[in-house]
């Protein structure tokens, strides 16, 4: 059994320092309370530990805090927790388009492309014929879908301040829309949803669905990279997509995690580098962090890889001193990402006089070499 004595062993003089305790003064205890309740207040208010702008996910929706009682059945008749034309899952995509599903055994419907939109607590409950409930935060972040049909229904999502997300559905009075006591549009229902990601897990199918409109309609993403060490958080994605012949273009998206969430930062797409000489093809460099923050600590060098026999990348650093380091990364299938880090333990010390990188077969004989100078 573990001892925790904080230091006293003698249990007589623990027993004599606690018989000596000495009640504290009135305004110490005040003193002490208001600084509970400020750090208190401050931990609430904490924007890191609270989501403040909407972000990409898989959602599922957990409870439903608002359904109005006079709306029809749309479409195909869909009735989930008798709130009509609500689907179980939910997923907002990185570059914005929101799409549907009913059950993981079907595919996701893609609902359309969402645009920001100023919209306010107030202005959501004015859509509500009585109040939530569950009693909806301040909004801090909202994007709205106007759906291009006959029905005239659109889609609110929207992140409060209690870092919740909400998504709304309702009729649109696009003739009388924002005039006042005769605009009649009102919300069917409103879902508060959570993230099914976990950011140990990675969601293949979410990031192809996320570029697929930011590259083209055909995108397959192969590998991913992270560096838990140096940049946590950040994943460097790496996909093919159709260019001038069938998945001809290669290309990488830098996504982070906020949370449960994700939010893509950066993309960027080289025509027919898959087809490049000696299928390599040296990217830009990834900066892994938020824009306008560059440092050597967070840029990788991206290469693209596509070279059935390739096995090994060998990087040489050579500093000015002579002194040499060698990085050696793995190849296991292809198409690869390869990624160096720019700063090493000698970084902040001195530079070097050149780099050299090497790519061999399974042979170990050498199929390409480049070089950079300081």
């Amino acid at each position: 059994m573990t001892d925790y004595t904080f230091g006293e062993g003698d249990i007589k003089m623990r027993i004599a320092n606690i018989m000596r305790y000495e009640k504290p003064a009135k305004s110490v205890v005040l003193v002490s309370i208001l600084a509970v309740i400020l750090l208190t207040l401050t931990i609430g208010t904490n924007p890191v530990e609270k989501q403040t702008e909407l972000l990409g996910a898989d959602y599922q929706m957990v409870d439903v805090i608002y359904a109005s009682g006079s709306v029809e059945q749309l479409d195909n008749g869909h009735d989930v927790m008798n709130v009509p034309y609500c689907a179980g899952e939910y997923s907002f995509a990185t570059d914005g388009y929101l799409y549907e599903r009913y059950n993981t055994g079907e595919g996701w419907k893609e609902l359309g492309q969402m645009e920001p939109y100023p919209l306010t607590k107030k202005e959501l409950l004015s859509y509500c014929r009585e109040l939530p409930s569950h009693k909806v935060a301040g909004i801090t972040d909202a994007a709205i879908l106007r759906m291009p049909d006959e029905n005239d229904r659109f889609y609110l999502l929207m992140q409060t301040k209690k870092g919740e997300t909400l998504l709304a559905c309702g009729w649109e009075d696009i003739g009388e829309r924002g005039q006042g006591a005769s605009d009649d549009t009102y919300i069917r229902w409103i879902v508060r949803l959570e993230s099914e990601f976990n950011p140990d897990g990675i969601q293949v199918n979410y990031f192809m669905r996320s570029l697929r409109h930011v590259v083209n309609d055909s995108v397959d993403t192969f590998e991913f990279w992270e560096n838990s060490k140096y940049t946590p958080g950040y994943l460097i994605v790496g996909f093919t997509a159709d260019g001038s012949s069938e998945e001809s273009d290669m290309g990488y998206a830098i996504f982070r995690w906020v949370g449960n969430c994700l939010k893509m930062l950066d993309c960027y797409v080289y025509p027919d580098a898959a087809l490049s000489e000696n299928g390599i093809y040296f990217a830009e460099w990834a900066m892994l962090t938020e824009k306008g923050s560059a440092n050597y600590e967070v840029t990788y060098d991206v290469i693209l890889c596509n070279n059935p026999n390739l096995d090994r990348v060998e990087r040489v650093i050579t500093y000015d001193d002579g002194t040499q380091k060698n990085l050696s990364a793995k190849v296991v299938s292809v198409p690869a990402i390869v990624t160096f880090r720019w700063a090493d333990q000698n970084s902040s010390t001195q530079y070097f006089n050149s780099e050299t990188t090497y790519f061999y077969d399974k042979h170990g004989e050498i199929i390409y070499v480049t070089e950079c100078l300081e």
